[in-house]
């Protein structure tokens, strides 16, 4: 069967159509080699890089839309084939790191590879990490790390705090869910299962006076920028993340997408 190929665009990969339940559709690249999304039935969309190495096939995972923009996921894929054409195999490497990381060296993974792209507060999480994490389970394998082990930090720092220990249970399960993505962590996420403390919600919506007043000072702003950020924010719904990642090619402006 031929490959299907489309040019990776955020419009293009949006509009890509669904397989039946249990079934899987591929599509390639046309400007990077080997660079493929994999689209399952409930709607995922997996970035890899798809090819031969000594005579044995070989797919590494890259992440899913739409954590990384169009460009992240095409100069990723270009270190990998550029690793791949100097005689390594990236596959190997990942299988090596999964078989002896520690929750550390995951951490660090998380840190480089995610939240510094995608999270303006990754320092943050570097705190949490430090204060809460690295004597904790730091030095663990992957592997000795139970959902025992998560319960038992997530209720230590409860007693005390426990929006926090909610945000610290929050970042050890986006650890693992990056790990799982990225092709380190082929088991569930050994959070799952554990309850978070209930919180006091905080969100409050403006009535139309406060909404008109909104609007006129987002207009006055005088950081073109940030005005500009906060209205493609509310008028399209993206996640921060998103919209601070956002590229040209990711707007339609004639379809109004």
């Amino acid at each position: 069967m031929a490959k299907q190929t489309i040019n990776f665009t955020a419009a293009e990969i949006e509009a890509l159509p669904l397989p039946e339940k249990g079934q899987r559709l591929e599509f390639y690249d046309i400007k990077v080699n080997h660079l493929l999304v994999r689209v399952s039935s409930t709607g995922r969309k997996t970035f890899q890089v798809y090819r031969w190495h000594d005579g044995k096939p070989s797919r590494v995972t890259i992440g899913v839309w739409p954590d990384l923009s169009v460009e992240q996921i095409r100069k990723e894929a270009q270190k990998l084939n550029a690793d791949f054409a100097r005689g390594d195999n990236p596959a190997d490497k990942l299988k090596r790191q999964r078989e002896e990381m520690t929750f550390s060296e995951l951490f660090n993974i998380y840190i480089e590879r995610h939240a510094k792209i995608k999270k303006g507060t990754w320092k943050e999480d570097q705190r949490y990490y430090e204060r809460h994490l690295a004597a904790a389970i730091g030095r663990k394998k992957l592997s000795t790390i139970s959902r025992k082990d998560i319960a038992a930090i997530h209720a230590k720092i409860g007693k005390t705090r426990q929006v926090h220990a909610n945000r610290v249970l929050t970042l050890i399960s986006s650890v693992f869910g990056r790990a799982i993505e990225f092709g380190l962590w082929e088991e569930l996420n050994p959070c799952r299962g554990i309850k978070k403390f209930s919180e006091q919600t905080r969100d409050r919506f403006l009535n139309g006076m406060e909404l008109a007043r909104f609007f006129q000072a987002v207009e006055q702003e005088p950081n073109t920028t940030a005005s500009d950020f906060f209205l493609v924010a509310l008028l399209t719904g993206a996640r921060r993340a998103n919209v601070l990642s956002m590229r040209w090619s990711d707007i339609d402006l004639k379809n109004a997408t």
